[in-house]
């Protein structure tokens, strides 16, 4: 109790009067992820094992307390990753559980080649995974097999006593365990979708001997690795989940960390796995990680108090500040762009004048994309949909044929005659979107916009639960709808937002083209990555010319850090999803003392 009241003071005091400078940075054409062209071979245990120089690190010190900030919120949520039907913490449970692969930012990080900065955080490319919990992996077209890296164990320490009765080995039957469950679930609906897996899983998914898993599938999925080592693979261990995974007290795993202490509505904190199974290797020498004794995700619901504790040294690491606020932060902060998730505003193509592709099109001309970009988030990734730069199938503006590249550019000359032509007194449609101040704000600039080329947008505000009520009609909504995605996956989002559905979004335009479909199918089957590529560009192509979303932007946000948090720069996901190496982390308590903190 005294330390919830102590944090909650803390946090009170630290709502102070922010001056905020409005940032005028150029916003950015294309993402420059260094994504990946897919393989099929995994990287092999032995990359993770190469000597890494770090520069200008020093000496890994141990010990001490790194307070790090995730997303603002009023609750930890859940503690149970697969239990989508409830609120799941995914940024204080993914510190303790593991997956089967994780990011290799030893090896391509800043740290390392420099090739990927991790700086996606729901994504990492297949190029840049590593084995964790699984050493390595075989695949063809009859089956995924994985080979569970022996000598792992779970801690069986949890808050709540009892629930193991003590530390055991995670095998196979543990993996198979949590893979048919996830199957089951509401979070495996995107493995359900994809099709690729046979069923019934209870007979073809499971454990060939101690450490091998046997994954029986009827084709290959070329993102076969995002839907079995993304949203809700985390492993847990029989034990929780029986006990009740949900609840942070029950909460057990093989990661670097253990759970220290829960407080609803205060913050999560986690203390140091003396017994973890990974070491690092720094300037030639091996190391036990982690590091820092003690790690704290605090949990707060207001921007300006995050800010604050950020700018006060009151928080060590703040992986997602919004770009408005960096000219009133101290220079000595260390900094790094963070993006992820793009939002788009789709366009009807079953009924109503978007129907008309000439319409469709000229509505695009009629959006002045970068400007919409750059207002709502200050700094954006503008054409990244539906396949952003890197990816697979990824296609710059400048490569674009003549025809597709001017409907990029902003014209509302043009977009009005066409408007007009067809439509002389104009026509009116209607949004539903979000509640949230971006999404509205994008919506009214866009509103503005077309208000000049003939179109009247009227714009429906609803609450999140209405919105995903609404969703699940599956066409229930009107002219336009609200959408999103990860164009860093871009088979999942042409299969959700173009094709019949799927994990990663929903064709909210309408739009269904059995070729189209066709093609698409035929991509998540090819194994080789030359011709994948070609493949998805010719989707990508096709998508582009049909306009059938307006996109608003990927932001950008800024990771910020203290230079007395050492060995780190910026990584914000190296499991997957959203989970920043914090193992490999040491605390410079000097520097921090004497710069007065």
């Amino acid at each position: 109790m005294k330390r919830k009241i102590l944090w909650m003071l803390m946090s009170c005091l630290l709502v102070v009067s922010l001056v905020l400078a409005s940032c005028a940075k150029e916003e950015v054409v294309a993402p420059g992820e260094q994504e990946e062209e897919e393989e099929v071979v995994t990287p092999g245990e032995e990359e993770e094992e190469e000597e890494v120089v770090v520069p200008k690190a020093g000496e890994p010190q141990y010990g001490g307390k790194v307070i790090y900030f995730y997303q603002m919120g009023t609750s930890a949520g859940g503690a149970d990753m697969v239990d989508m039907g409830r609120g799941t913490g995914i940024w204080y449970a993914t510190a303790v559980v593991e997956h089967l692969m994780r990011g290799n930012v030893e090896k391509y990080g800043p740290r390392g080649t420099n090739e990927y900065g991790f700086g996606n955080s729901w994504v990492v490319p297949y190029k840049f995974l590593t084995g964790a919990l699984a050493e390595s992996w075989d695949l063809s077209i009859d089956s995924i097999v994985f080979h569970i890296r022996p000598g792992v164990y779970w801690t069986g320490e949890s808050i709540n006593p009892g629930v193991m009765e003590g530390p055991r080995e995670y095998t196979a039957d543990d993996c198979v365990f949590n893979l048919r469950r996830l199957y089951n679930s509401p979070r495996g609906s995107g493995l359900v979708g994809a099709g690729f897996i046979k069923t019934p899983v209870e007979k073809t998914i499971y454990a060939a001997d101690k450490y091998t898993v046997v994954i029986e599938t009827s084709r290959y999925n070329s993102e076969w690795w995002w839907l079995l080592n993304g949203w809700g693979t985390d492993q847990y261990p029989p034990e929780v989940v029986e006990a009740g995974a949900m609840d942070y007290n029950n909460l057990i795993g093989t990661g670097p960390w253990i759970m220290k202490e829960y407080v609803p509505s205060s913050y999560v904190s986690f203390k140091r796995n003396p017994n973890y199974w990974r070491k690092t290797t720094i300037n030639g020498k091996e190391y036990e990680i982690p590091f820092i004794d003690e790690l704290v995700n605090p949990v707060i619901a207001d921007e300006s108090t995050v800010i604050a504790a950020l700018r006060t040294g009151k928080i060590d690491l703040d992986q997602q500040a919004r770009p408005v606020y960096m000219e009133s932060l101290p220079s000595e902060l260390l900094t790094a762009p963070v993006s992820g998730f793009q939002s788009v505003f789709s366009m009807r193509a079953d009924k109503g004048p978007f129907a008309d592709k000439k319409i469709r099109q000229a509505a695009m001309m009629g959006a002045d994309l970068p400007a919409i970009a750059k207002a709502v988030y200050t700094e954006a990734y503008w054409y990244s949909w539906p396949v952003s730069e890197g990816s697979p199938g990824y296609i710059p503006l400048e490569e674009l044929p003549a025809s597709t590249r001017e409907l990029y550019k902003y014209n509302p000359k043009k977009a009005r005659e066409i408007i007009l032509d067809a439509y002389p007194d104009g026509f009116t449609v209607e949004v539903t979107t979000k509640d949230m101040i971006d999404l509205v704000e994008a919506a009214e600039m866009l509103s503005a916009q077309w208000s000049k080329i003939g179109i009247t947008l009227k714009i429906n505000v609803i609450d999140y639960s209405a919105f995903s009520n609404l969703q699940t009609t599956y066409g229930g909504w009107g002219d336009m709808i609200m959408g999103g995605g990860m164009p860093s996956l871009p088979l999942t989002i042409l299969r959700g937002s173009y094709g019949h559905g799927g994990w990663g979004g929903s064709n909210g335009a309408m739009w269904f083209d059995e070729s189209f479909i066709e093609k698409l199918n035929q991509a998540s089957e090819t194994i080789d990555p030359v011709e994948l590529d070609a493949i998805l560009r010719e989707l990508n192509l096709i998508t582009k010319d049909e306009c059938l979303y307006i996109p608003i932007g990927e932001p950008i946000y800024r990771c910020c850090w203290w230079p007395w948090i050492k060995n780190y720069w910026g990584e914000v996901n190296d499991i997957g999803i959203t989970q920043p190496p914090m193992a490999q982390v040491w605390l410079d308590k000097d520097l921090k003392a004497k710069m007065g903190y």
